[in-house]
């Protein structure tokens, strides 16, 4: 399940041709990985087992990935609500969110 850990950090490009060749994604499978390696239990025991430089770098990867979650949340706000009376009346529909 490591390698669930390093596919998080692994970015692949999206399938949208639209899309400028510079935006990343992390695929869902990736996510359902890093899901099953914490729910499993296997990141709990990697934790355990690792080095103290390991688990700093552990424990960052963590970090990261709940400031990303907050900015996902922000970013699904943005695009439920764009052109919306709900965006116009939280201030979500202004030329500055392209």
């Amino acid at each position: 399940m490591k390698a669930a850990l390093r596919a998080t950090m692994r970015c692949v490009a999206p399938e949208f041709s639209h899309t400028p060749p510079r935006a990343l994604m992390i695929t869902e499978k990736d996510l359902d990985d890093f899901t099953t390696y914490m729910q499993s239990g296997q990141m709990a025991e990697d934790f355990e087992y690792s080095g103290e430089n390991r688990r700093f770098e552990m424990l960052d990867l963590l970090e990261k990935f709940m400031n990303v979650a907050e900015l996902a949340d922000k970013t699904a706000t943005k695009l439920i609500f764009k052109n919306s009376q709900l965006g116009t009346f939280f201030g979500e529909n202004s030329q500055n969110d392209r």
